[in-house]
């Protein structure tokens, strides 16, 4: 008998978690990810502060450097630099990345200082094929890979990737967008969802209200507030970062 019971408590949680899914694909319709290109991105820089459990350990800034040619088609060169401090270990992130008009990835090359080590993260683009290669304690791996057509390149914590791909497309209002993301760091692809929230939520930084957009992509954590396609705010709840817009 108990274990009769047993297996009528597990279906009725699955039968609830099927209803959940169910309902949320009724709610959120899934849709693919179609880039309709970059609007035109103005040289300028944007500075953001990085919290861990509500106290700032560093900064996270992001330029547009230019547009110019990049192999015989028009081009932004960005870059980034990522300073934090935890736990006493200082982090510094130097990152160099292109990228056509459309978004498509052309070049992408990451120096990290993690304390006493380093790695550095080179991958450059023919196409949609990567040939990426990275260093370590004196180890490389190198690997070539062809990518699904419009992948997007992102770096998880990276607020400037995360800002360019919202820029590129219009998700709608409480939607769901499959898209394929490409994470340098672990040279490989991931399939991935952000759910747009229907409503919008009021963001107070340095005195002044944004009414933002409010964007999930519930795989990796993360919550994003949008305001006017600028990402004002990064959070990602399971280790408590968060990456606010300071100035730019």
């Amino acid at each position: 008998m108990r274990k009769l019971w047993i297996i009528g408590v597990a279906a009725a949680i699955f039968g609830v978690l099927f209803f959940m899914e169910f309902y949320t694909s009724l709610r959120f319709p899934v849709t693919k990810y179609v880039p309709m290109g970059l609007p035109p991105l103005p040289v300028a820089e944007r500075n953001y502060d990085f919290f861990k459990d509500g106290e700032k350990v560093g900064s996270y800034i992001f330029r547009v450097e230019e547009v110019r040619d990049y192999e015989g088609q028009p081009a932004y060169f960005t870059s980034s630099l990522t300073s934090v401090v935890s736990d006493d270990t200082v982090i510094e992130l130097e990152t160099i990345y292109i990228f056509s008009v459309k978004l498509n990835p052309l070049e992408y090359r990451l120096n990290a200082t993690i304390g006493e080590e380093h790695q550095s993260i080179a991958c450059v683009f023919d196409g949609w094929n990567v040939y990426a290669s990275t260093e370590m304690e004196g180890s490389r791996v190198e690997r070539e890979m062809e990518l699904p057509v419009d992948t997007v390149l992102i770096d998880t914590n990276m607020v400037g990737h995360w800002d360019f791909f919202f820029k590129s497309f219009d998700p709608g209002v409480g939607k769901r967008v499959g898209f394929t993301m490409f994470v340098p760091q672990a040279l490989n692809t991931a399939s991935m969802e952000l759910i747009v929230d229907k409503g919008t939520k009021m963001l107070t930084i340095n005195g002044v209200d944004y009414e933002c957009q409010v964007v999930r992509v519930s795989k990796l954590d993360l919550t994003f507030y949008l305001h006017n396609e600028d990402v004002l705010k990064l959070e990602e709840s399971n280790q408590n970062i968060a990456i606010v817009f300071s100035s730019g």
